[in-house]
């Protein structure tokens, strides 16, 4: 439903809502690892560029690697932190 590093939207507190759940354990940013976290836009697009190397135009990887940068961007404005994000 919602794991480490997972922001409580309203859209996830609505659903807490309906399952009843009363109690929401939430740990500081210490105890999660670096994966588990949401990291700024930028620092998760780098680690993306990293994680495929070079990448030729129209190639399966460029292709992935832009869905996979969408996907990053609409994340990102879904929380609501825009150009605005400074890692802290």
């Amino acid at each position: 439903m919602a794991g480490s590093g997972s922001a409580l939207t309203p859209s996830i507190v609505r659903l807490l809502r309906r399952l009843a759940i009363q109690t929401v354990v939430v740990e500081s940013h210490d105890g999660v690892a670096g994966w588990e976290a949401i990291r700024p836009l930028d620092e998760e697009t780098a680690c993306l560029q990293e994680r495929l190397g070079p990448v030729g135009s129209g190639s399966p990887r460029a292709l992935l690697q832009e869905a996979l940068e969408r996907r990053l961007v609409r994340r990102e404005e879904r929380l609501g932190k825009g150009d605005a994000t400074t890692g802290s």
